[in-house]
């Protein structure tokens, strides 16, 4: 009889690890700094979320009885990034958020002009190749998180960055 560690060994194969990943910005809008900028200094993030709406249909005196509602996605997807001194990635996000609301106008960019896909992709433990990818639809920088500065501590910058999107497709 197999073990069932070694049942899970020979069915999982290698596990992906959450260590390897990469965001990619085909489109940097705004400005201020360049694809490879921003891959490089992405720090962390998350899959996107997906859920299925639930239809509750109460029946006599028992138990509701359920079924599947509509799809369902939270519409935000958020990455922290790290900042050098030069300020690049800082300077592509703000430049973004002007191209959504200018501060000085309070005036937007049509949207073909601040909205662009942004690729997560996951990548083999050998780094030869993706091994998923996920492409979120139609973005748009929704915030720039505060940024903590503090003399007691040592440390560099890093800050988080939301996205809106319309939705994501798996590859």
């Amino acid at each position: 009889m197999i073990s069932p560690i070694s049942a899970l060994s020979a069915n999982l194969g290698t596990p992906q690890r959450t260590f390897l990943w990469q965001v990619i910005f085909p489109n940097v809008i705004g400005g201020g700094s360049d694809t490879s900028t921003l891959l490089l200094r992405a720090q962390s993030t998350s899959l996107p979320e997906r859920a299925v709406g639930r239809i509750e249909l109460p029946f006599q005196q028992g138990p509701k009885l359920q079924f599947p509602g509509k799809l369902e996605y939270p519409h935000l997807w958020s990455c922290t990034f790290v900042e050098g001194e030069v300020g690049a990635v800082l300077d592509a996000f703000y430049g973004w958020a002007q191209k959504v609301v200018d501060d000085d106008t309070n005036i937007g960019s049509p949207k073909s002009q601040i909205i662009s896909d942004i690729i997560l992709q996951l990548v083999s433990t050998d780094g030869t190749s993706v091994t998923q990818e996920y492409r979120l639809i139609d973005c748009w920088l929704q915030k720039i998180d505060a940024v903590s500065l503090d003399y007691d501590t040592q440390g560099v910058i890093k800050f988080t960055v939301s996205f809106a999107y319309q939705s994501w497709q798996l590859s």
